[in-house]
């Protein structure tokens, strides 16, 4: 958190914030880092084989998926 209070007053816009708008984008960051900490550690862990993406599924092989579908949720979780 200290990290992001000299962020935070090191930059311009940060003038016009009031404490409770630093301290609140200040909890945030220190969220979403934790999330993404929790995250990484979980990857770790699962010990995946490789990168997968949407983009790179082989539709050819006869295992059922529906591109559309595929193609939609992705579009409305990204």
């Amino acid at each position: 958190m200290v990290e992001t209070w000299r962020e935070v007053e090191q930059s311009e816009p940060a003038s016009t914030l009031t404490f409770e708008e630093k301290l609140s984008l200040m909890v945030d960051r220190l969220w979403t880092w934790r999330q993404n900490l929790a995250f990484q550690q979980r990857l770790r862990r699962a010990k995946l084989r490789g990168n997968a993406c949407v983009e790179e599924i082989d539709y050819r092989a006869t295992r059922g998926l529906n591109r559309m579908v595929i193609q939609t949720q992705s579009a409305e979780s990204g």
